[in-house]
């Protein structure tokens, strides 16, 4: 009787697949990882470089932007400059005693930007008070001022703002210097009317103004 070749254990055969299949999947995960690790080594450069270009520019943009604060400083101080000249003109001006000096040198303060021009109109009138010669520099100050006043009512009206125009109006009679050439019954009636009838009240301001514009 021949003997028979002894059966294979089924668990060792699976164990020696396994332990293949482990060794397969080792071998993946390195060439796996071989081929990742420069790509991740590359992205990794990237970012640090975007990050860096980014802070960079955005130094740059701060040291623009500090040096556009100097320049908008120096412009303040040039301003200021500019302020101090013309006020040591209008009171040496006033000191000389001559009037066309001084009606000069207030409207050279007409030509200034609005945040300078109102405070150097009162210093110059002030100044020359001392001195009494104001009285044609002060009447033309005085209808400078209504007529700015009325450009504001104007602009009111236009736009149907009858209530602000009504007060920017009544604002404006308060620089009136030739009153011989005004109806002022026809102030009392826009008067009348700011509160019931702003509207109508407007219209009666525009006509007591026209003689002065």
């Amino acid at each position: 009787m021949v003997d028979q070749e002894p059966r294979k254990d089924p668990w060792k055969k699976a164990q020696v697949f396994a332990t293949s299949l482990g060794v397969i999947a080792t071998w993946l995960i390195a060439i796996a990882a071989l081929l990742i690790t420069p790509t991740l080594l590359r992205t990794d450069q990237n970012l640090k470089k975007k990050w860096h270009d980014e802070s960079v520019q955005l130094q740059q943009e701060m040291i623009e932007l500090q040096r556009e604060k100097i320049g908008s400083q120096r412009e303040d101080m040039a301003l200021q400059k500019k302020n101090m000249e013309f006020q040591r003109e209008i009171y040496l001006n006033a000191i000389s005693k001559n009037e066309s000096k001084n009606i000069d040198a207030m409207e050279r303060v007409r030509e200034m930007p609005e945040e300078i021009r109102e405070n150097m109109e009162e210093p110059l009138l002030n100044a020359m008070d001392s001195e009494g010669n104001t009285a044609l520099v002060r009447k033309k100050a005085k209808r400078r001022k209504m007529e700015l006043a009325l450009d504001k009512a104007d602009t009111f009206f236009g736009v149907e703002h009858f209530e602000k125009a009504a007060s920017a109006y009544e604002e404006a009679t308060k620089f009136i210097t030739d009153w011989e050439i005004v109806d002022s019954r026809i102030l009392e009636e826009a008067h009348e009317n700011v509160e019931e009838n702003p509207e109508r009240a407007g219209k009666k301001y525009q006509r007591f103004f026209a003689p002065l514009r």
